[in-house]
């Protein structure tokens, strides 16, 4: 049994009018929604362009090649994840080193320090799941 909840759905009529308008538009993908939504997201972006994908290891795979990461590389992903944060890494020909908090009462990741070595590019946060490269 699982002692920490990956996440808690806090879904109400709203999602599932949304989710039914959609289903009911026939367009389930790159229809007028998702056009919505990219325009949404670059108004957020100060007008960065952006483009939605299929899925979030479609995302973390564009994140990775973006950030410039290649064969050697060494990218910190937490223990508790989905595999498609590590797949994301090794798609590019890097190395996922996995890191865990010290306990359920200690959710510290003080220990990313001890996981760097001369492979590890100097770290920020990428999304919510993995470190890479700062991007400036």
């Amino acid at each position: 049994m699982w002692k920490v909840q990956l996440f808690e759905l806090n879904y109400d009529e709203l999602e599932i009018r949304a989710v039914e308008e959609v289903v009911r538009s026939g367009w389930i993908t790159m229809g007028p929604r998702t056009s919505e939504f990219e325009d949404a997201f670059q108004r957020q972006l100060d007008g960065h362009r952006c483009t939605a994908v299929s899925s979030g290891t479609a995302a973390l795979h564009l994140a990775v090649l973006a950030l410039g990461l290649k064969p050697g590389d060494e990218v910190i992903v937490p223990a508790l994840t989905f595999v498609a944060d590590a797949n994301a890494v090794r798609m590019v020909g890097a190395k996922p080193v996995f890191a865990d908090c010290e306990s359920l009462e200690n959710w510290n990741v003080g220990v990313l320090r001890w996981l760097r070595t001369w492979r590890t590019p100097p770290a920020g946060p990428m999304g919510t799941n993995l470190w890479a490269p700062s991007v400036t």
